[in-house]
């Protein structure tokens, strides 16, 4: 927030004197993915990210247009862009700086489909190149550089290494660009998000709900927290306390992350020490706690044989849904097979051929693994 701050009194000062240039560099965040589904943007725009007649976008082509989402569509080309946080802070700046002259926004992030690392926007690799080429084009007819709005990390989380020297190789590039931008006081804003208490449980990560730097506009996130809450009053283990000189321990979030990965990955216990600073016992303990606070919760409820009622709507929905009153999975199939009923009777369709100069009266038939160990019956090679 000082940064921003800062960034605004900066803008203040250079009132009129040509366009203000912030540069939006970063990954697919920056980019911009909100409202993007099956590669397809929705084309809903928030009020916060409307176009504004002082607010411009230096495009693919190097020339000035009005800026709207998504900024970075002729940038970002391998992927499909939506909203970024580009447009929400731009005019977040115009309303905090009403006297303030035009903004320049010059997209420079690239995420495609798969993100990219801090290590490939190091000094002299294309992207690094790409943000100098397009700052200098900004900044010629009395354009003035005044920050840089930086929205990357999700792809450097992947592996331990990469997460380590983030810090690192985040520093040695913001030198590196207030250096050759011969800025050494040029702002940088990393935009960050602020994680919820609440899991997406399909693919067991922190949900997307996210406040970009307090300045973005985002819908609050449903009551999904209760949950989780619930299990954290279960147990003492989940209380951040305080060790003897003061110092904050391992908070409840840290542990039902720990409890909660452990379950979605199937790792050991240990596994997590270095990504979430905890102890192998202590993950351990978190995972019974967390077993432990489900079963006391929810265990009379849902842990339970289904109800008649219960199969009986099971059943209605997966009609409604597919077409069938019930299940018609292989035991099923099976069971409704008629050539296996005539098997089963001694009856088989006569079908000869020859074989070695061997005439066969009956047939075999070709199955899988479900159906019985009978003469008849040739199972295929898994």
């Amino acid at each position: 927030m000082l940064a921003f701050v800062f960034l605004i009194l900066h803008l203040v000062n250079a009132a009129y004197a040509g366009k203000n240039i912030i540069i939006l560099a970063g990954q697919s965040n920056m980019s911009g993915r909100g409202g993007v589904v099956n590669n397809t943007w929705d084309g809903v725009v928030p009020l916060q990210s409307q176009p504004n007649q002082l607010i411009l976008r230096l495009a693919a082509n190097l020339t000035w247009v009005e800026a709207r989402d998504p900024l970075h569509k002729d940038i970002d080309v391998h992927a499909t862009c939506g909203l970024g946080p580009g447009m929400s802070f731009a005019n977040s700046v115009l309303q905090r700086a009403p006297r303030m002259g035009p903004l320049g926004l010059v997209p420079c992030a690239v995420g495609g489909p798969r993100g990219t690392r801090i290590s490939e926007w190091g000094r002299g690799g294309f992207l690094y190149k790409q943000l100098l080429r397009r700052s200098r084009v900004a900044r010629r007819g009395g354009g003035v550089l005044r920050g840089i709005l930086w929205f990357q990390g999700e792809s450097d989380t992947v592996n331990v290494v990469d997460a380590t020297m983030y810090k690192r190789r985040l520093a040695n590039l913001f030198n590196n660009l207030r250096t050759d931008l011969r800025s050494p006081l040029l702002p940088i804003i990393q935009v960050w998000r602020k994680i919820q208490i609440w899991w997406e449980l399909g693919d067991c990560n922190f949900s997307s709900y996210s406040e970009w730097n307090s300045l973005i506009f985002c819908n609050p996130p449903p009551n999904q927290a209760s949950l989780f809450d619930d299990i954290v009053q279960m147990s003492f283990l989940w209380l951040n306390s305080r060790d003897a000189v003061g110092k904050v321990g391992i908070s409840a979030l840290v542990k039902c992350t720990s409890a909660i990965r452990q379950l979605a990955y199937d790792v050991v216990p240990d596994s997590l020490d270095e990504y979430l600073q905890i102890g192998d016992k202590t993950s351990r303990d978190c995972l019974m706690a967390f077993y432990n606070g489900v079963m006391k919760l929810y265990g009379e409820e849902f842990l339970r044989r289904p109800t008649q009622t219960v199969v009986e709507k099971l059943y209605a929905f997966h009609e409604e849904k597919h077409g069938l009153s019930r299940s018609n999975n292989d035991v099923n199939v099976l069971r409704q097979s008629t050539i296996l009923n005539d098997l089963k009777v001694g009856k088989a369709s006569e079908v000869s051929f020859v074989a070695n100069d061997v005439n066969y009266k009956w047939g075999y038939y070709l199955t899988d693994g479900i159906y019985p160990k009978w003469a008849v019956l040739m199972k295929s090679i898994a």
